[in-house]
């Protein structure tokens, strides 16, 4: 996957990358990733918790680049995975915000992990 990431760099600094938007649900995207990384957590000591989807989301369909989104969201849980001790906690979490246009719906993806974190002076 990191020669596919090299390559989506460039083509996001070129205005070259095409998302492909296809129907999918919040649960399939979440359930791709979370085999990958339950093994890999629990070798580590790492408590990798997906808490329940909101009714809300749970089975909806949603219209996005699934390949992409999957890649964020697999990039997200394998840095909290990296950083987090043996003994810690890493979670993944949805939510859904409040309706901004008619047929048009915000979900918001966490994942939260105890580990050492950033100061704040290193956020970009």
């Amino acid at each position: 996957h990191i020669m596919s990431d090299m390559l989506d760099f460039e083509r996001i600094d070129s205005g070259r990358l095409v998302l492909v938007h296809r129907p999918f649900t919040i649960d399939e995207l979440v359930g791709s990733v979370q085999p990958v990384f339950s093994t890999q957590a629990e070798q580590k000591g790492v408590a990798l918790r997906f808490e329940p989807l909101p009714e809300s989301v749970s089975g909806v369909a949603f219209l996005g680049d699934t390949r992409r989104l999957a890649q964020c969201l697999s990039n997200g849980i394998s840095n909290a995975l990296k950083f987090t001790d043996p003994g810690g906690v890493v979670a993944v979490s949805v939510a859904q915000s409040a309706h901004t246009r008619e047929g048009w719906s915000r979900v918001h993806v966490r994942v939260s992990d105890s580990g050492i974190g950033l100061a704040k002076d290193e956020l970009a």
